[in-house]
């Protein structure tokens, strides 16, 4: 995963895309990325590509990638592509608009893109995950918080936090609500939440 071509601007992201993206694909089992550190060129689109080097390297595939700039302002694209090195044939040439906030997302999207070219099978980095953390367990701090974060664990925000037991989060088809079971009225109830309202439903 060759580090993406930011040209220098000031928003390129603080974790830059080619980590995050490489990341996702070691933790799927299936690949291990050549660390950058071990890259002798670092091209941003299949033109400039050496495959000689890159098969001295024993790379099977390269992705890279850049940022393009829209106008003036802070929003853009990110151009992304991937390479074959034995067949020299180009995979794909894709791009999708990114801007400051969504690096990340559109860092695990691309992952996902990857992942679903050389495997066959849809990727799920982009998706969201929920689980319970509890704290203070079998004191009278005890908490139990309804957490939802990236496929990494970046970015865990706190759905609910409560001193009786969540269990069993799913969510809903659409991604949007989380169904658990909640002791908050001192039995159990399932209750249906919206994560980006907060609105809640006894079922």
């Amino acid at each position: 995963m060759v580090p993406f071509d930011f040209g220098g601007a000031a928003l390129a992201p603080e974790t830059p895309l080619h980590e995050i993206i490489a990341s996702d694909l070691r933790r799927s089992g299936l690949f291990d990325p050549l660390p950058a550190a071990d890259m002798i060129d670092r091209p941003t689109r299949p033109s400039e590509v050496q495959f000689g080097t890159w098969r001295l390297l024993k790379v099977d595939y390269v992705a890279m990638g850049r940022w393009v700039p829209i106008g003036d302002g802070l929003e853009g694209e990110i151009e992304y592509h991937l390479v074959a090195v034995h067949s020299g044939r180009t995979l794909f040439s894709r791009a999708i608009a990114a801007g400051p906030g969504v690096f990340r997302l559109r860092a695990h999207q691309i992952a996902d893109a990857i992942y679903q070219e050389l495997t066959g099978t849809p990727g799920a980095f982009a998706s969201r995950i929920a689980y319970v953390q509890v704290t203070g367990a079998g004191t009278p701090d005890e908490r139990f918080e309804l957490i939802v974060a990236d496929s990494d664990g970046h970015d865990p925000q706190t759905i609910v936090r409560h001193s009786e037991p969540i269990l069993s989060p799913s969510w809903a088809p659409d991604a949007q609500r989380l169904a658990y079971v909640s002791f908050a009225t001192g039995r159990s109830n399932v209750v249906v939440q919206d994560i980006y309202t907060g609105q809640r439903e006894i079922i």
